[in-house]
């Protein structure tokens, strides 16, 4: 999907010993919603506290915010394509089928 609007990436740092859950839950309600409204296309996660073994939750849990911002933008195109296809057979057949835009979907 081509956008014209610049995109920018996100970052977040944790101080202290913050915890995995810590983590995920703070960086998906901070980051995770902006990335779904499609307001940018990177995330950057530092938790300097946090050993090196640990670099690979991070950068999983990075890309999982990643994959759940294509899932919702494919679902969106899926939703746009489904109602053209609804308006073409409303007006050819007469049909009225009618499909509700779930609440989390901005026109």
């Amino acid at each position: 999907m081509l956008r014209s609007k610049p995109r920018h990436a996100f970052a977040r740092r944790f101080e202290g010993q913050p915890t995995k859950d810590d983590i995920v839950i703070t960086t998906g309600s901070e980051i995770g919603g902006l990335l779904v409204d499609g307001l940018g296309d990177g995330v950057l996660v530092e938790a300097p506290q946090l050993p090196t073994t640990e670099l690979n939750f991070l950068r999983t849990m990075s890309f999982g915010l990643l994959q759940v911002r294509d899932f919702v933008s494919h679902l969106q195109l899926i939703l746009n394509d489904v109602r053209k296809a609804n308006a073409k057979l409303t007006q050819k057949h007469h049909l009225h089928i009618f499909l509700r835009r779930p609440a989390w979907v901005s026109e």
